[in-house]
């Protein structure tokens, strides 16, 4: 309790707006009325001619949002909203957008709803501008219950990630994570990655790359968890959550088709393990951009299936991209005899794109041009 009060402390702090002066209304290119509807002179909706007039939203927009607002009949309301959300640093098209996503907003009482929340968003370094853009894509947020919601999912984000802009990278990332249940998907999810001794910090890292996965049903990611434990990848390795995430990334249907393909291709089921224990996400490759590779090496270049299932990152390369200008690049180098053979068949195409080019182009300076029109001619 003490813990949650020390939370809620950041929501009763007064916030200093600057004095900004709003002739008219609100620098809108619009215009809005605190009369009644039956003043109006247009024919149209009250609310319609606001939505539209005054928030910026097309015909059909504003329709589609009449049933949340046909209670309205004067603007005082929203355009006290409107006023706070522009007095925080929101753009016109931040408020267009929100009010499009979530049009309760316009009747929302911004002293009892509106500023608790944004100042809870506030105190994670998320303002002005920042701010305006958040709300813009998850305007839903600020009808969610503020006790029951929000800071039970700041605080339990906190605990996990420490670090407010980890925090803000999360909730960015994924703009259900405030909103969801913390007992149904984050919470037990966290509980179970613990349970195999999953280290925090590769935990964390997974919060903050990929919160969706986390912050999914409880059942569906045990099954991601039982999977990656089913095929062999030591839950200490440093790789498990990057397996979770492998294997969430695409539908068992897909992952079967990639493991049938590489058999199909020469390769065991135990080599096809083996490829998943060492580097997960060579599983994210396209199947077309598999079965290239693999078709490049053993083929072109004689490679055994054992070299690639010892070093299978190489099957993440672009063939036309990175493999065939590299392979030109070093036959040319030999066929003027300026380049011996490597060991290790694979460097030549792990090596970053500074090292490939100093190594193999700018140290032979009499042909350095033709390497690269050979080099750069190839990728065209």
């Amino acid at each position: 309790m003490n813990a949650l009060r020390a939370s809620l402390s950041i929501l009763h702090r007064p916030v200093k707006f600057p004095a900004l002066h709003f002739p008219g209304l609100l620098h809108f290119s619009f215009v809005s009325s605190s009369a009644p509807v039956e003043n109006q002179q247009s024919d149209r909706p009250f609310v319609l001619d606001y939505l539209t007039r005054t928030c910026g939203l097309s015909d059909e927009q504003a329709v589609a949002s009449l049933r949340y607002l046909s209670h309205l009949r004067t603007s005082h309301k929203p355009d006290s909203v409107i006023r706070f959300l522009l007095r925080l640093g929101f753009s016109r098209l931040h408020i267009r957008d929100a009010v499009r996503g979530n049009p309760r907003l316009l009747v929302a009482d911004v002293e009892k709803t509106l500023r608790p929340k944004l100042e809870l968003f506030e105190s994670l370094g998320i303002c002005g501008l920042r701010l305006g853009k958040f709300i813009s894509k998850n305007p839903t947020v600020l009808t969610a219950s503020l006790l029951r919601r929000l800071v039970p999912a700041v605080g339990f984000l906190k605990s996990v990630l420490h670090k407010d802009e980890d925090v803000i990278k999360a909730v960015l990332r994924c703009k259900c994570i405030l909103t969801k249940d913390i007992g149904d998907g984050l919470g037990p999810n966290i509980a179970v990655l613990k349970e195999f001794g999953v280290p925090n910090s590769q935990i964390a890292m997974l919060l903050t790359r990929d919160p969706l996965l986390l912050a999914c049903k409880h059942a569906y990611f045990r099954t991601f968890v039982q999977k990656v434990e089913k095929m062999g990848v030591s839950s200490d390795s440093g790789l498990f959550v990057y397996a979770i995430y492998t294997v969430r990334s695409m539908s068992s249907a897909t992952l079967d088709r990639k493991i049938e393909l590489l058999k199909g291709l020469g390769f065991s089921a135990e080599d096809v393990l083996s490829m998943f224990r060492r580097v997960p996400s060579v599983f994210r490759t396209s199947e077309k951009k598999l079965k290239e590779g693999i078709e490049f090496f053993m083929k072109k270049l004689g490679c055994d299936v054992s070299v690639l299932v010892a070093d299978p990152r190489c099957l993440m390369h672009s063939v036309d991209g990175r493999l065939v200008p590299r392979y030109r690049v070093v036959e040319m180098l030999r066929s003027k005899m300026l380049t011996r053979k490597e060991r290790n068949c694979l460097w030549v195409f792990r090596m970053s794109e500074t090292e490939f080019l100093k190594k193999y182009i700018f140290a032979h300076d009499k042909h350095a041009q033709e390497l690269l029109e050979l080099y750069y001619g190839c990728r065209l």
